[in-house]
């Protein structure tokens, strides 16, 4: 009799450790996963003020060593990006949350009503890529700044025409005025 083998069929058993972590309960203080989030101002940015925006990034469960990740961000008006860099940050070794942010500053044009988004992104050291975005609206301005005066809207009673008077001023790079 022939004996063939069948080694296919032969149990085969092995040993491996693996640690096991505790999850913590989410909370709004402890995040779950990595993630980041966009402050600033809630109120309308005004033309030509400088606006802090503040990226806050949370880190969660990565590696125990010290990395750096790049935040990327970019701010949007129109479909079109308006402002954009990049920051590098030096994550602290840890087995906790690690958590922390930048701040970029932000000079509002006119361009940029009636709204802007903020755009931020990173990719972590396991390959994960974290996002967030965030609307602010923009007050309506003008590009051009113009100073209308008149005595006419100080009076309350009529005057004839020939007595008003309506004087516009217009700073010389304003050449897209039409006036009738």
């Amino acid at each position: 009799p022939e004996q063939k083998y069948h080694g296919y069929k032969t149990l085969f058993f092995t040993s491996a450790d693996t640690r096991i972590h505790l999850l913590q309960p989410a909370t709004p203080y402890s995040p779950m996963f990595s993630k980041l989030t966009i402050e600033s101002s809630e109120e309308p940015f005004k033309c030509g003020a400088e606006v802090p925006i503040t990226i806050n990034y949370y880190i969660v469960g990565e590696t125990t060593e010290m990395f750096s990740i790049n935040l990327i961000y970019m701010v949007l008006s129109k479909g079109l990006i308006v402002h954009h860099g990049h920051e590098k940050v030096e994550v602290e070794s840890s087995t906790d949350i690690r958590r922390g942010n930048i701040s970029f500053t932000l000079s509002v044009a006119a361009e940029f009503a009636p709204a802007v988004e903020v755009v931020v992104y990173s990719v972590l050291p396991s390959e994960k890529v974290i996002t967030a975005n965030k609307n602010f609206e923009v007050e309506k301005c003008f590009r051009n700044q113009v100073m209308l005066t008149s005595n006419v809207f100080l009076l309350t009673t009529p005057i004839p025409k020939k007595l008003g008077h309506c004087k516009m001023y217009i700073k010389p790079e304003c050449n897209d005025l039409q006036i009738s």
